[in-house]
């Protein structure tokens, strides 16, 4: 498996490139982990948007993790099972 993460929604057109490549390499399948504010904050929508569109548009079949939303990122959520697991 592949990861890659951008410093923020605003990066997206620097993933744009990577997405292209690995599109090429013969991957087909992404899924994407917005923060949970997504649900709530229509700036983090619109660049949902944007992503899924530019997955659309490359041929990506596309998926989206969700998680408890009193966990903003997944990086929270995991943190929090991982405590969860040492008590």
């Amino acid at each position: 498996q592949t990861v890659a993460a951008v410093a923020g929604v605003n990066s997206l057109s620097q993933l744009q490139p990577l997405l292209e490549e690995l599109n090429a390499a013969g991957m087909e399948k992404v899924m994407t982990a917005f923060d949970m504010d997504m649900m709530t904050n229509c700036h983090v929508q619109k660049d949902f948007r944007r992503l899924t569109t530019m997955l659309q548009e490359l041929g990506f079949q596309f998926g989206t993790y969700l998680w408890d939303p009193r966990f903003k990122g997944l990086d929270d959520y995991v943190w929090a099972q991982k405590q969860k697991q040492s008590i």
